[in-house]
């Protein structure tokens, strides 16, 4: 029940749970409905038609409770939950004996479909402290179940929330990663050849690339200060990390949440997602933020993988990188427009879940999904202390 309560403290809606408590009040359920646990047990609790639920979120129900609210809570907003209220049950009983999965189901086909339910939204802050150090778990970056981007996918909205478009005098120029309320990260080399004087925005929450459309999610916060790594090298792009400090927090939504972050001691996975709203395979920007799936590498597995005199790579892929690529086939790759943007990498936590953790930040490479030419990216995992210090103490 833990969880179920964590989920209603996050979405604010105790006071709709209160409302909901009433309105079912005196309303009879059969013994697999108190005690459903599975996907195929909703059908004690919204009726013979609740396979038409599952089929449009099955890919979030089987991966966590956590992310079948993000979604449903997107789709509350935008009515879409709405179209399924005259095949379920409207008012289904919520109880403690009950799965988080099925309790959440529930929870917002009342709040949808059930005419006594208020459904009240109320945005908190997101953390103030970026967590640095190794953890049992992270409340963020769940992971949804299987173009800078070639050879990608369009992305979902709210998939990764934790990536932002930055925005020069109006203009997209770099992508970022929310790592806590006032602060994003990003490359270095984002801001290499651009003056001062220039007018800097944090855009949060959005999907289009066209930033003239207005999404339900968007947060456009302008820049306080720009933290470029004191080591930077315009030449190497060792040390490609930077921070950005915002004038105002962000919220936290379905839309907009901090990146999970490893620690020291996590071991880079053999696959990892890297996401933005680079050019793909056309050369053109993309409708909407892409994502693919490539193999990653330390430094050391890279400078064996891939020719190491090809574009100074054995310079350029010093312990403070990591690489990633399609094998040495190409035709999958970050490319221009995804700098700054994460490398993540899905892993396991202690309460069973997959979550992903950004290990990477996109900074160069040769060309785009050339084969051979692997993407090479910053180590977040190096920079821990660095980011601690620009973020907490900042």
């Amino acid at each position: 029940m833990e969880k179920f309560w964590t989920v209603l403290r996050l979405l604010k809606i105790v006071v709709a749970v209160l409302t909901l408590t009433s309105a079912v009040k005196g309303q009879v359920g059969s013994t697999q409905a108190e005690t459903a646990q599975t996907i195929s047990d909703l059908r004690y609790v919204l009726g013979s038609n609740y396979s038409l639920l599952v089929a449009a979120y099955w890919r979030h129900m089987i991966a966590s409770c956590e992310l079948v609210s993000y979604k449903m809570a997107n789709d509350l907003q935008t009515r879409n939950l709405n179209k399924f209220c005259v095949f379920m049950i409207p008012c289904p009983v919520v109880y403690p004996s009950q799965s988080c999965l099925v309790q959440v189901t529930a929870l917002y086909i009342n709040l949808a479909c059930c005419p006594n339910i208020p459904f009240i939204e109320e945005a908190t802050t997101v953390p103030s402290r970026v967590f640095t150090s190794p953890q049992p778990t992270c409340p963020y970056g769940p992971v949804l179940p299987d173009s800078k981007i070639y050879g990608g996918f369009e992305a979902e909205p709210g998939e990764f929330p934790w990536v932002v478009m930055l925005l020069r005098d109006g203009v997209f120029f770099c992508a970022g990663t929310i790592v806590d309320s006032t602060h994003v990260m990003t490359a270095a080399h984002c801001f290499k050849y651009f003056p001062e004087s220039a007018v800097y925005e944090v855009l949060a929450g959005h999907h289009k690339f066209d930033i003239s459309q207005s999404e339900v999610g968007d947060q456009r916060v302008a820049v306080k200060t720009i933290k470029v790594h004191e080591n930077f090298n315009q030449n190497t792009y060792s040390n490609d990390i930077a921070m950005i400090t915002l004038t105002s927090p962000l919220t936290i939504t379905s839309y907009v949440t901090p990146a999970c972050l490893p620690s020291v001691s996590d071991s880079l996975e053999p696959t990892c997602t890297v996401a933005g709203w680079g050019k793909t395979n056309g050369g053109k920007p993309p409708t909407v933020l892409m994502n693919v799936r490539l193999n990653a590498y330390n430094a050391t597995e890279c400078l064996k993988t891939f020719d190491q005199s090809k574009n100074l790579l054995d310079i350029q892929v010093a312990n403070d990188m990591i690489c990633a690529a399609n094998g040495t086939f190409g035709g999958k790759d970050s490319c221009t427009g995804d700098s700054g943007g994460p490398l993540m990498c899905s892993k396991m936590t202690s309460d069973g879940s997959y979550r992903y953790f950004v290990f990477g930040i996109v900074s160069n490479g040769n060309g785009c999904a050339i084969p051979g030419e692997p993407g090479v990216y910053t180590n977040v995992a190096r920079f821990l202390n660095w980011i601690k210090d620009n973020t907490i103490n900042s």
